[in-house]
């Protein structure tokens, strides 16, 4: 609060210019005015915004949740770029390194690198695992 009223003081203000809260009072003063009505609210009896009875918890039961692993559709489609695959498929099949490379210009990446090969292989494995297209013979296609 020491630089508020240092503030206050180089305005000109003093920190008691306006303890009757006179409503004709000039507009530099509502700053004075607004300042203790927060130090009256936080000064009011009961009100400790860091006691912990005073917002009480209460407890949620807990669901078990089925593990990623164990259910395939558990992974979004909005994450996967499941739009973006089946609009460069285009209804078609397409030779899977050709696709890779494409799909790779499409997000961004200036060429086929080891990281960015595991990141879309194993993004496309699972959508191949959720039934949404098929790689087999050096091909990929939308089922």
């Amino acid at each position: 609060m020491r630089p508020v009223f240092d503030r206050l003081r180089e305005l000109g203000i003093p920190p008691e210019a306006n303890r009757v809260r006179d409503p004709a009072a000039r507009p530099e003063n509502a700053t004075v005015d607004e300042l203790d009505a927060l130090i009256e609210q936080g000064n009011a009896p009961g009100h400790n915004p860091l006691d912990p009875q005073a917002a009480p918890i209460e407890p949620v039961p807990a669901e078990p949740h089925p593990l990623p692993a164990d259910d395939p559709t558990a992974m979004p489609v909005e994450g996967t770029g499941h739009r973006q695959v089946m609009a460069l498929l285009g209804g078609r099949s397409a030779p899977y390194e050709q696709f890779l490379r494409e799909l790779a210009r499409a997000r961004g990446c200036q060429r086929l690198g080891r990281k960015v090969r595991e990141g879309l292989e194993a993004e496309l494995a699972l959508l191949a695992g959720q039934g949404r297209l098929e790689i087999r013979d050096g091909e990929i296609r939308p089922l």
